[in-house]
């Protein structure tokens, strides 16, 4: 009997075998986190559900970090908005948003609508603005009206919700210590067999103050009261994508256009190209059923290959006068079926693409990382991560698999360059034992801690970003704990990934795993908030140590905020407080020599206290008036003790 040999599998694990060692892009993390904010939202239970969609960081220096996702923490309860005159109901799950510094400290979050997928960051009147966005269910037709919390005369777009499920955009502006709603709307129609339809906006950016948002509808007249419009009628299908475009406030809908036929089409993402001299382009991305209406002009496959294709379409506004016209569209995928999810646009209008596949034979390219699919190029009911580059002509520039014998799906991406190289990272999701998944230079060398392919790990991987030459995968790591991470109730996709301003990456995915601070093991260097139970969002960042500009915290044992550290140690009231804070100290000797020392989230001290208590009971007043509102530390030094508390001014 004679053995068939794939040769392909053995020309291409051979080269793989020859390529030249990458040292470690990145080689800690730096510190993990897991969401709880109790000192704002002291009733809500943490150990319920959490899950976390996005990350995003700005690019000021020291960076924010922003998140999005959804929680069940909330109890049946109402909280303030508009500065106390409105309320915004929360329960049976809600959307968050929540901002932490460059340091792992929580700075804030906030609620609003049953999940909140997307985000999306401007500048406006130099405050950052952070617009979210997603799904709202209300019970029957009588839902909340939209909040206008701005004292702005310009109205809301949609104040009512057209039916039980619809879409939603709200307005923040991030004011340091707190996150200020300013306005949201909903977004939503009508289907006119069932009289409901459904909405959800999975992607969001900005250009010029205007924000484009993309998802999927079975709505008939989502359109409606648009100022531009492409392609006003629904397909025939079970849920059509669409593009839409709104102005800064939220008041006007000043493009839209569906995008589908006789399939289940939607938008998951879109990014804006704005090149020096030339037409603004929209990219919209997503996964379709339909064979038509998706293809056209350069797009490198303008024929479906069945069993629902990844696509991309590039939009352009040729004459300015707001109507977007489509340029061209390429289907991406072969026979299995193909999921697109996260892209980004490069400086040249080159979009980078990721996702998920089943097929055997996607346009991979000759010099790709990985030409064959699965473990042995065999058909699988398993699915691989794919990354895809395409021109802005929307030619495949290169086009590879990621994946190993199990189940790997891709969900983040992002670019970034290290001494001339540039670099393509993506996150998503492994089952695949360390001998069937491409590992280098791991931080986590094994699935779970044990391999036992019992739950799956986040991973991310780095791969070069070549245009004819070998295409190198630099890195490539799990991280994860003893139980599973990617926990999805409903519709949830992480993990997700962003670099900060020195080229240090920060992942977040949804985890039920207590350890992954100890599975990961030494390179795992400060675990800020613990595990508090059930399924967590949690948060991390990759560095290189060797580059003191992605480091450079100070990390410190932290008590509660209101809690003596024993029965007669300290206490620290009010907290939050305002212009004074008082500090209660406990001494055991006479004339014992204290410094308290009062430090901002930054890790700067702002101010200093030496103190020669008398024996017993001492209280000492902090002068708060002159600083900004914010989170602070108080460090209290006694002989070789530090106590530190959380101080809050708000």
């Amino acid at each position: 009997m004679t053995k068939k040999i794939n040769l392909s599998l053995l020309l291409v694990t051979a080269m793989l075998q020859t390529l030249p060692a990458q040292s470690p892009l990145f080689n800690a993390v730096y510190w993990g986190t897991y969401l709880q904010d109790n000192q704002h939202y002291p009733a809500f239970n943490y150990a319920n559900t959490d899950l976390i969609d996005q990350v995003v960081v700005d690019d000021k220096n020291p960076e924010s970090i922003y998140v999005v996702g959804q929680s069940f923490a909330p109890p049946k309860t109402n909280i303030d908005a508009c500065t106390g005159t409105k309320t915004i109901k929360l329960g049976s799950g809600d959307g968050y948003l929540a901002k932490f510094n460059r340091c792992g400290e929580l700075q804030w979050s906030t609620f609003i609508g049953d999940y909140v997928q997307c985000l999306a960051l401007d500048i406006q009147s130099g405050k950052t603005i952070i617009y979210v966005a997603g799904n709202i269910t209300v019970q029957g037709m009588n839902g909340p009206s939209a909040l206008k919390c701005d004292g702005s005369s310009s109205p809301i777009f949609q104040p009512l919700n057209d039916d039980n499920t619809d879409a939603f955009i709200a307005k923040f502006q991030d004011d340091d210590s707190v996150a200020t709603l300013l306005r949201w709307t909903y977004y939503g129609g009508t289907n006119v067999n069932s009289i409901s339809g459904a909405e959800d906006i999975l992607g969001l950016a900005i250009y010029n103050h205007t924000l484009f948002a993309v998802g999927n509808t079975n709505s008939t007249d989502l359109g409606n009261g648009a100022l531009h419009k492409s392609d006003s009628t629904y397909g025939s299908g079970s849920g059509d994508g669409f593009i839409a475009q709104f102005d800064s406030m939220l008041s006007t809908l000043k493009f839209f256009t569906y995008v589908g036929a006789s399939g289940n089409d939607r938008f998951h993402d879109v990014n804006i190209y704005a090149p020096a001299n030339g037409n603004m382009a929209v990219y919209a991305s997503g996964t379709t059923g339909s064979s038509g209406q998706i293809a056209s002009g350069t797009g490198f496959d303008q024929s479906y290959n069945g069993n629902e294709d990844a696509f991309l379409q590039k939009w352009e506004d040729t004459d300015g006068d707001g109507l977007f016209t489509k340029t061209w569209g390429t289907y991406i995928g072969g026979t299995g079926g193909e999921h697109g999810r996260f892209m980004q646009t490069d400086k040249t209008g080159n979009v980078y693409l990721t996702g998920f596949t089943q097929s055997t034979d996607m346009p991979v390219t000759s010099f790709a990382y990985d030409l064959v699919f699965g473990a042995d190029g065999s058909p699988s009911t398993s699915a691989d991560a794919y990354v895809i580059k395409i021109n802005s002509s929307g030619g495949n520039v290169w086009c590879t698999y990621l994946g190993g014998k199990k189940d790997d799906t891709a969900n983040g991406l992002t670019l970034f360059k290290k001494s001339g190289t540039s670099y393509v990272a993506i996150s998503g999701l492994t089952k695949a034992a360390s001998n069937f998944f491409p590992l280098v230079n791991p931080l986590q060398d094994k699935l779970n801690g044990n391999n036992n392919n019992q739950y799956y790990d986040a991973f991310v991987a780095v791969l070069t970003d070549v245009s004819s030459s070998q295409q190198q995968l630099a890195q490539c790591t799990y991280m994860g704990g003893s139980n599973a991470e990617g926990v999805q109730t409903g519709v949830s996709y992480h993990p997700s990934i962003a670099m900060g301003p020195n080229k240090e990456m920060y992942l977040v995915t949804a985890s039920m795993s207590s350890d992954i601070n100890t599975v990961v093991g030494s390179e795992f260097k400060h675990l800020i908030q613990p595990y508090i139970g059930g399924s967590d969002a949690f948060i991390a960042k990759l560095v290189d140590s060797t580059n003191s500009s992605q480091t450079g915290c100070t990390f410190l044992q932290r008590t509660g905020a209101t809690t003596a550290f024993d029965d007669n140690g300290l206490l620290l009231y009010p907290n939050p407080a305002q212009d004074i804070a008082v500090v209660e100290l406990f001494s055991s000797v006479n004339e014992e020599s204290v410094t308290l020392q009062l430090v901002n989230s930054l890790n700067q001290v702002v101010t200093t206290q030496h103190l020669n208590m008398p024996e017993g009971k001492n209280i000492v007043s902090l002068n708060l008036s002159g600083l900004p509102d914010g989170i602070y530390f108080l460090l209290i030094r006694q002989k070789e003790k530090t106590l530190v508390q959380k101080l809050v001014k708000d």
